[in-house]
C-alpha cells in the first residue's frame, strides 16, 4: 500500500515478483472495495507512508488487521503513535535536516533498506 503512487513502489513490486513474490500495488486512487477484493490470498502487506495517514489508508489498515495479515510499514518520522501500533513492525524514515520529509530522502532510504531485506529473504531461501 503507499500513499501516493511512486516510481520507488514501482520498483519495489517489480523486485518481489522478480522474486516469485505475487504483487499487488495499492495506492491512494484504489478503491476499499477493490482493496478488499484482492486481498484474499495476500499473507503479508508493506506500507509505504511518508505524510500523515489517509482516512483511505487507514480504512484499508483497519480492514488488513481484521484479516490479520502482517503489516510492515516504511514511514515518514511524522507518523502519530496510535498509527505507527496498527502495524506489525516499521522502519522509520528520518530527515532530521528539514521540516518536512524530503521525497528523494525517503525514497532512497527505504530502496536500501529495502534491498537490505530482500537479500535477508533470498539468503534464507538457499
Amino acid at each position: 500500500i503507499g500513499d501516493e503512487s511512486d516510481a520507488f513502489i514501482t520498483y519495489i513490486a517489480a523486485k518481489l515478483q522478480s522474486k516469485g513474490f505475487r504483487v499487488l500495488v495499492s495506492s491512494s486512487k484504489d478503491t476499499l472495495l477493490n482493496f478488499e477484493k484482492n486481498l484474499n490470498e495476500t499473507m503479508l502487506i508493506l506500507v509505504f507512508n511518508r505524510h500523515s495517514a489517509t482516512e483511505s489508508l487507514l480504512k484499508k489498515i483497519d480492514y488488513v488487521k481484521e484479516k490479520k495479515v502482517i503489516m510492515i510499514g516504511f514511514l515518514g518520522s511524522k507518523q502519530s503513535v496510535n498509527y505507527r501500533q496498527l502495524l506489525d513492525a516499521q522502519f522509520e524514515i528520518r530527515d532530521d535536516h528539514s521540516q518536512s520529509l524530503n521525497h528523494d530522502a525517503y525514497d532512497s532510504a527505504v530502496i536500501m533498506i529495502f534491498d537490505v531485506l530482500m537479500s535477508l529473504v533470498s539468503d534464507s531461501s538457499k
